[in-house]
């Protein structure tokens, strides 16, 4: 028996060293081409295909970011793209900024133009390739009536393997869901929302592995009742991480004042939903003590060399949005 438990025991530990780990970032960077909204938080493209930053500022703590983190895969939220000749010359440069393993996948490739649904393509995955790799992006027929649909066409399957084991695969899933409507009468935020419950309810039935994650302009409390069931949602824990920055009334105002919005209630807007994975806890990509209330945060967000104490410097050169990061064991 003791020889058993001691084999057992080897076993164990063995797997445990083989396991393949993945992290995953989520990230909405608030950036816009679109002059009537975000002026500050542009990567354009002229008509010579020329790539224009309009606040290098911003466009470096993004990468900074990516590039510090450790992150294989990060779902980008608001990237919109350009929609002219040179469309993807602005994904393109951002990739050589990130390094040459960064490659993309935009939401362009998943547009759905059907009748009262949005042209809007404002999500991105970003995957380093020396650890990941795109098995195929044809999961889901976005362009059939037939099939899911969503308001904002954006949201992005794609299903990814393990560089140098191809058996280890698994669904990615990027989402950013609309608002919710005005005292809950439904809207595209509701069903959108019940879109991606029938995803997940199909996905499940038919044994994929899977993570969902992005901006869901809803709650944590609000999530886990949703029909979600045997999901891993940010952990399990009793509350979310905040994950927006709000604007404060006084501008000398630390950054810890924005993780309420003025209407009051939670601000945990970004989550992760897990289906078949080890979990490991979802954190802040800048810091894991974050949820703690009792930490003074004072000394602010560190990015590179750059520093932010006050959410109005934080929200015009990074985003209206803190990056979460998860890992999974496959």
């Amino acid at each position: 028996m003791k020889k058993f438990l001691a084999a057992l025991c080897i076993f164990l530990c063995t797997c445990s060293l083989f396991a393949t780990t993945i992290k995953i970032m989520s990230f909405n960077v608030n950036g816009f081409d679109d002059e009537k909204r975000n002026k500050n938080h542009q990567v354009l493209v002229d008509g010579n295909g020329q790539v224009k930053i309009r606040n290098e500022i911003w466009f470096n703590n993004v990468c900074t970011i990516i590039k510090n983190s450790g992150a294989d895969i990060v779902l980008m939220q608001e990237f919109y793209i350009q929609q002219n000749e040179f469309a993807d010359k602005a994904v393109e440069y951002f990739c050589s900024r990130l390094g040459g393993s960064w490659v993309y996948i935009s939401t362009k490739d998943y547009i759905n133009k059907g009748k009262n649904y949005s042209e809007d393509q404002n999500n991105i995955i970003f995957y380093n390739n020396t650890k990941v790799n795109k098995s195929s992006n044809s999961i889901v027929n976005f362009s059939s009536p037939s099939e899911y649909r969503f308001a904002k066409n954006n949201t992005q399957v794609v299903e990814f393997s393990v560089s140098g084991e191809a058996t280890k695969k698994f669904l990615i899933i990027n989402v950013h869901l609309p608002r919710p409507a005005e005292k809950g009468k439904g809207g595209k935020h509701e069903s959108d929302l019940e879109s991606l419950e029938n995803m997940f309810r199909d996905f499940k039935n038919k044994d994929y592995r899977f993570v969902i994650g992005g901006d869901f302009n809803e709650s944590y409390q609000k999530l886990k009742n949703r029909k979600f069931d045997g999901a891993f949602i940010d952990s399990d824990r009793m509350e979310s991480l905040w994950t927006m920055v709000y604007n404060v009334p006084k501008k000398n105002e630390d950054i810890i004042k924005a993780r309420i919005p003025k209407n009051g209630g939670p601000n945990d807007l970004d989550h992760f939903i897990v289906f078949g994975f080890k979990a490991n806890n979802m954190h802040h990509v800048f810091r894991h003590d974050w949820e703690s209330s009792k930490k003074d945060y004072s000394d602010g967000i560190q990015i590179g060399a750059n520093r932010y104490t006050k959410p109005d410097d934080y929200r015009e050169n990074v985003s209206d949005h803190l990056p979460i990061m998860i890992e999974l064991e496959l």
